[in-house]
């Protein structure tokens, strides 16, 4: 069962809305599932999620986390209301991952040395003072924005190579889907045969 459905059903005497799809739990085989809504609005948008998730990925992780999709969009209006990389949370939390420290990415704590100061070479330092004094800024300031679009660019080119292997991904699964209901296609239509082969001979 790898199909999407809604439907209206009745628990208990009263109304409710039925979202019915399918899980990929292991190679070839799928599992069915069910979730109930009493709002006819609430089963549209989970079996949305659900399907846009299925569809782009093959498989579901995180469609079925309601809590988790509303955590999702409030980050992504902060995101967009205060100006962060490219307005996207994705954008955002690859720079974030960029910016751990040797600790986290152990799995601990953050950290961070106390003594944080960076000695710039003469000429570099009139350069940036000539920017600064242009711009109206301090030189921290100029530093800091020099900085911050160099990682920016350095999360943009891996967020590209990530992007190639999603839709890699994404194509492998369609190509597979596509197979796989072609067999059952051809199955269905050489049983339809047989079953009109005999019909035809048992009236003989």
């Amino acid at each position: 069962m790898k199909g999407f459905y809604l439907y209206p059903v009745k628990n208990g005497g009263r109304a409710y809305w039925m979202v019915e799809y399918g899980e990929k739990v292991g190679r070839g085989k799928w599992k069915r599932r069910q979730n109930m809504f009493a709002d006819r609005g609430r089963a549209e948008e989970f079996l949305e999620r659900v399907k846009r998730e299925v569809m782009s990925k093959g498989r579901i992780e995180f469609g079925t986390d309601r809590a988790l999709h509303g955590d999702a969009m409030r980050a992504a209006a902060m995101v967009r209301e205060n100006g962060l990389p490219s307005g996207s949370l994705t954008t955002a939390m690859w720079v974030l991952l960029q910016c751990r420290s040797a600790r986290e990415y152990q799995g601990g704590r953050y950290e961070v040395v106390a003594d944080r100061q960076v000695e710039l070479n003469p000429r570099t330092f009139l350069g940036v003072a000539n920017v600064a004094r242009e711009m109206g800024c301090s030189v921290k300031d100029v530093v800091e924005g020099a900085i911050w679009e160099m990682i920016e660019r350095r999360v943009c080119g891996q967020m590209r190579e990530k992007e190639q292997e999603e839709r890699a991904e994404r194509q492998a699964f369609e190509k597979e889907r596509a197979r796989r209901y072609r067999l059952e296609s051809e199955a269905r239509e050489e049983e339809r045969v047989i079953r009109k082969f005999n019909a035809a001979f048992r009236a003989t």
